[in-house]
């Protein structure tokens, strides 16, 4: 199945003039990744891009206008659709789909790059070492992963392109009357990026604020966040929006945005916060790299050290609303003068030129990882957590007590054995048969008694 590509519109990132096709290879082209890309191809004037998804899109809004296809439905002729882009860009963040894909499958002759939609600063998300050697060059999409890989800028392997798909659709906000204070939440409702502590952090600002509101729009499911708020007797001070498409209404009857991740999410460009800046809503955000690169605390938005310095900052801002309208005010300015689509498309039209400029090499993705051919699973899940202390613990273990010990350790964390964004589960799902995952996942369940001697 194909997309129909409409013509873009404004600028191109092409070389030299000359019409570029490329192709960007992506698990699948939703929320912000959707939204970032999205913005970049409807921009460009000049250059075909072409989309091939490894899973069926269940939320396809993001993709209007787009030309895509299923790998599913060009795999058997693979090599000669390769053979027809002058660039590949894979669309990088850990999902087994992707490994799957180039463990099994050659990239056949072309000129490769990456582009990292994770910050790559914390497992389950480190960027693996492969990918340097595999690809061009790593594309970092955030200016907060630069100490973590300066060797690999160095050596000419890497740079960084600010995920920064502009603030077009929020700019021409207009703020609309309403009762109460509405604090918008806007992003993804997993605890894999979302702090755990967010809704005990909206109570806490019930406590002292209770005309305030919360708005929750979120693409992925937010059942968690519903009963959470009901078991706290708050419920009724929530509204869940789910896929919701106009963010821009959203922001319209929002008087504050609050955005607390925890400390070592995923995200990058977060594209969340740089609209909400375009409709002049004062974020508010906790102190991750990420985050610190995009605002100014006290200046652009405001910068919370915690979870509970969050809460805090939410009461200030709702006894101060002058002093947060001018923060949302001086944020939309800052935005429209320096988080422009122009300046990142400039960025790749760079990338393109000098990736023009070598030749066409097949890439062997499978012999550069040390796995096992028919079970590849645990190895791969492995790929993206960098030097993890509890799964080195749990491999080098001596008896049965100690590895029981880690074992027990790894699954009580949830980014390690979660069913999305990168997880243990994940991986099993797509590597049913894969020995080690079905062994460690066999005997996982942590008694009370264990835990209280």
């Amino acid at each position: 199945m194909a997309g129909k590509a409409e013509p873009a519109s404004t600028v191109g990132i092409g070389r030299n003039g000359a019409q570029l096709k490329i192709l960007h290879i992506a698990p699948h082209l939703g929320g912000g990744v959707g939204r970032f890309l999205s913005n970049i191809v409807h921009a460009d004037s000049l250059n075909q891009h072409e989309f091939c998804l490894l899973e069926a899109p269940i939320d396809k809004h993001l993709l209007s206008g787009i030309a895509w296809r299923l790998f599913v439905d060009i795999q058997d002729r693979f090599e000669r659709y390769v053979d027809g882009f002058d660039i590949v860009q894979i669309e990088f963040w850990n999902h087994p789909l992707l490994f799957k894909l180039l463990m099994r499958q050659p990239i056949p002759d072309c000129r490769l790059a990456v582009y990292s939609h994770v910050s790559g600063i914390y497992a389950p998300n480190i960027i693996p070492q492969v990918l340097f050697d595999f690809a061009d060059t790593v594309v970092l999409s955030t200016p907060a992963a630069k100490e973590r890989y300066a060797a690999h800028i160095q050596e000419g392997k890497c740079r960084i392109i600010h995920g920064i798909g502009g603030i077009n659709r929020t700019a021409g906000v207009q703020r609309t009357a309403h009762n109460g204070i509405n604090i918008a939440y806007i992003g993804t409702a997993s605890h894999s990026k979302l702090h755990p502590g967010f809704v005990q952090a909206c109570g806490a600002v019930l406590k002292h604020s209770p005309e305030a509101h919360f708005i929750v729009a979120s693409n992925d499911d937010n059942g968690h966040l519903r009963a959470e708020a009901d078991e706290l007797g708050i419920g009724a001070r929530f509204e869940f929006l789910y896929q919701a498409k106009d963010v821009g209404a959203i922001l319209s009857r929002s008087d504050l945005f609050g955005y607390p991740m925890r400390p070592d999410h995923f995200g990058s460009g977060e594209q969340a916060i740089l609209e909400t800046m375009g409709a002049g809503v004062a974020p508010v955000v906790i102190g991750n790299p990420a985050e610190m690169s995009l605002l100014q605390d006290g200046v652009t938005g405001f910068v919370a050290n915690d979870i509970y310095d969050y809460a805090w900052t939410i009461r200030y801002c709702i006894r101060h609303p002058g002093f947060a309208g001018k923060i949302g005010r001086q944020a939309k300015e800052f935005a429209l003068e320096n988080y422009t689509l122009e300046r990142t498309m400039s960025k790749f039209a760079a990338l393109y030129s000098e990736l023009m400029n070598r030749p066409k090499t097949e890439r062997q993705f499978c012999g550069l990882v040390s796995s096992g051919r028919l079970h590849p699973g645990w190895a791969l899940f492995k790929l993206c957590l960098g030097n993890h202390p509890d799964i080195a613990g749990y491999e080098n273990a001596k008896d049965e007590k100690t590895a029981r010990y880690f074992r027990d350790k790894i699954m009580r964390s949830p980014y390690l054995v979660n069913e999305n964004k990168g997880g243990m589960k994940m991986y099993l799902k797509h590597f049913p048969d894969d020995p080690q995952l079905n062994r460690f996942l066999s005997d996982h369940d942590v008694r009370e008694d264990d835990l209280d001697q």
